[in-house]
């Protein structure tokens, strides 16, 4: 089954755009390229949200395996277990909430720095198709979304 000239031209084109630098873009609106420059991470923001993930790495899931891996176990093998699933479900969803209250500030500041560089990553394939409204919907999406 050959391919169509309009298949062809829009696989092309969709090639095209996917590569272009942003220095590149004809963007029409400034406002929109004014607001991808307040979403971009700065290398302080890179550098914490790093150092973030790897303190995640090391102890929430340190404290997850540490803490509840027997009631994982005993929930894997709950027919040979003498506890109810229900029980050792109820058991292990008790240990993550308290390993995740434990380490709160952390994933926090994984979920405020993620929004962040999803929001702009959003932004910048939207300019980059051209489409400088839905650029701007994200970012305002965004800015009503942030934590007070």
């Amino acid at each position: 089954m050959p391919i169509s000239a309009n298949v062809l031209f829009f696989l092309t084109m969709c090639f095209f755009v996917e590569s272009l630098p942003l220095c590149c873009w004809k963007g029409e609106d400034d406002d929109v390229k004014s607001d991808l420059e307040k979403v971009e991470l700065t290398r302080w923001e890179k550098n914490k949200y790093d150092s973030v993930m790897a303190v995640y790495k090391d102890e929430v899931r340190d404290c997850m395996r540490k803490m509840c891996v027997g009631t994982k176990r005993q929930l894997q093998q709950w027919g040979r277990s003498n506890g109810e699933p229900r029980e050792l479900l109820d058991k292990f969803a008790s240990c993550k909430a308290d390993c995740e209250k434990m380490n709160k500030h952390v994933l926090v500041e994984i979920e405020d720095i993620s929004r962040k560089k999803d929001c702009h990553d959003t932004m910048v394939q939207y300019m980059k198709l051209g489409y400088d409204d839905l650029a701007e919907r994200t970012y305002l999406h965004y800015t009503t979304s942030i934590r007070k």
